[in-house]
């Protein structure tokens, strides 16, 4: 499998989108965004990440694409034992390519970092703990760890880094208070977040978020002609 699936900018490349999948998906699944959005945003260069190959213990070990290892699918045990390790490396890696943009001439302000389930947790962990002050971050369906787990990966940095959280409220593998609890967090760090709930939407993304990503971008990354 491929480091990354791309999608090239059809214009000149003023902005780049990074969206991270969840487990057992790949990069290339969220193709769907940048098929759907190319033509609002020609300009801008989308990086779909894979996660590496690991064993999950959630499945009795059995390896499949992941940012970090499920121990369960039982909230509390979950929480109580965080793959902090893995998502240190999985935070790096994000940053690396965050990087990489920068050095290729795209200014940080019109870099977004987004994900769904476990690539949304990277998203928000990364936001949290670079150095670098992003255009903005859209996180689906997923949570940040508790405030003792975040510690052990780093120490957060506030910035004014917008964030665009959305959840369903009959998400069973990632439960809507989770997607509540990370707002709280981050709000007690000093983020501004607009955050969604839709009704009847399980563990999944459909077209109001689409839609709303969609507004997010616009707001953020828009073509630089519409900025003058």
């Amino acid at each position: 499998m491929t480091e990354a699936t791309i999608h090239l900018p059809t214009q000149n490349h003023t902005a780049t989108v990074i969206w991270l999948h969840g487990a057992g998906d790949c990069g290339e699944s969220w193709l769907l965004l940048s098929n759907e959005l190319s033509a609002k945003f020609p300009h801008v260069k989308w990086i779909f990440p894979n996660a590496p190959l690991r064993p999950l213990t959630c499945y009795d070990g059995a390896e499949m694409p992941a940012w970090f290892d499920i121990v369960s699918f039982v909230s509390e045990k979950a929480h109580a034992e965080t793959d902090t390790a893995s998502m240190k490396a999985s935070v790096a890696r994000v940053n690396t390519l965050i990087e990489n943009e920068i050095k290729s001439g795209i200014p940080v302000q019109r870099i977004i970092l987004g994900g769904f389930s476990q690539g949304c947790v990277i998203s928000l962990l990364t936001t949290i703990l670079t150095t670098h002050d992003l255009g903005g971050t859209i996180g689906c369906s997923g949570f940040i760890p508790s405030q003792k787990h975040v510690s052990v990966l780093g120490q957060p940095i506030k910035k004014d880094t917008p964030l665009l959280v959305l959840h369903g409220d009959k998400d069973i593998v990632v439960p809507v208070q989770y997607g509540r609890i990370a707002v709280h967090q981050l709000e007690k760090m000093g983020y501004n977040i607009a955050f969604y709930e839709y009704p009847g939407l399980a563990h999944s993304f459909e077209e109001e978020q689409l839609l709303q990503v969609a507004k997010f971008l616009k707001e953020h990354i828009p073509t630089l002609s519409a900025k003058l």
